[in-house]
């Protein structure tokens, strides 16, 4: 099987689960509209799929349909395209040695505040921006979060403690928004929003015999990594 293919499996789950999370999460970022959220998080899937085809092809598509060339689009949520989630296309840029992926955002404009715009290279900055030790009210980080720039998957960071033997990982969204978590049928998460030194928004746990989810305010302030 080759790689797209596969990893396009892994993609069309993955399109599941975080369908589901946007659904029931609290946004970190004050104001923002679900379907802001739910754009940001296709843009970076679409991301994935083409970091897996630039693995298994040497070069980037020259279009985003060129994805869907081969074995289809199973990553791409039934009936959509590459649309945002208000309709209109998305714009695939190549540049010199990687890409851009961009949303008008909800007022349809380009070159506006609300335009949502992902890269590599953005991304990265958000990784060193964000990296580093934080001091946390959450009980289950043993009151330090570490966020490692190491990447262990694409879009995904080292993040530390593990909890119960699952390690974690963390994802930059976009310029301020952090998502540190534990998967696991327990399953454990944090959607943070970055302000200068402190992380603030929600934890959130679930997966035990009830199938119950909870989740509680959380804080971590920036501090001396030990």
């Amino acid at each position: 099987m080759n790689v797209l293919k596969n990893a396009s499996r892994h993609l069309s789950f993955a399109v599941c689960v975080v369908a589901a999370l946007l659904v029931t999460a609290e946004t970190c970022r004050s104001g923002e509209e679900p379907s802001a959220r739910g754009t940001w998080y296709y843009l970076t899937v679409i991301r994935t799929a083409l970091s897996q085809y630039e693995v298994a092809h040497s070069h980037l598509p020259d279009s985003l349909p060129q994805l869907c060339a081969r074995d289809g689009c199973p990553f791409l949520p039934p009936g959509r395209g590459f649309t945002d989630s208000w309709g209109r296309p998305i714009d695939y840029v190549r540049t010199a040695d990687s890409f851009e992926l961009k949303s008008a955002g909800p007022d349809g404009l380009w070159g506006t505040p609300d335009d949502l715009v992902f890269s590599p290279k953005l991304e990265r900055d958000a990784v060193v921006q964000g990296a580093g030790c934080y001091r946390s009210n959450i009980d289950w980080l043993s009151g330090m979060l570490v966020l490692d720039t190491t990447a262990v998957a694409v879009g995904q960071y080292r993040a530390e403690p593990g909890v119960s033997g699952v390690p974690a990982t963390w994802t930059p969204i976009g310029k301020d928004s952090i998502w540190v978590r534990w998967n696991a049928v327990a399953w454990r998460e944090l959607r943070v929003l970055r302000r200068f030194d402190t992380l603030r928004g929600l934890a959130r746990w679930g997966g035990d015999a009830s199938r119950r989810s909870f989740e509680r305010p959380a804080v971590a302030t920036r501090a001396r990594c030990r």
